[in-house]
């Protein structure tokens, strides 16, 4: 199926700025549903699927990102439209350079 990355920015205490990559894979759903003739039977129930998160730290400076490979102390709150990332000292329920993923497998129709 289609991959499709999304991104979108967040700030991190301490004041940086990082940019959030979540590639999603677009999958069928076995529930029923009638769609008109025409419709390409891939794109019937599709829903998304997270199989991947990258973070970069961006540099604004020298125009630039920066791999990031672990969150430290910071949990990863992340939707369709908008992310937080969250210190977990504030918060020790939360498990520390995780992320916690809202709307996956989220309906398309």
């Amino acid at each position: 199926m289609m991959k499709l990355p999304r991104s979108t920015l967040s700030w991190r205490r301490g004041g940086d700025l990082l940019q959030v990559w979540r590639m999603t894979e677009l999958q069928s759903s076995a529930t029923p549903v009638q769609f008109p003739e025409g419709i390409d039977p891939d794109f019937r129930n599709p829903y998304h699927e997270t199989h991947d998160i990258q973070l970069y730290k961006v540099d604004i400076d020298n125009q630039e990102l920066m791999r990031i490979t672990n969150l430290g102390d910071y949990a990863l709150f992340l939707g369709l439209n908008s992310t937080m990332i969250i210190s977990t000292k504030d918060f020790p329920m939360l498990r520390a350079d995780c992320a916690y993923l809202a709307h996956d497998e989220h309906l398309d129709i």
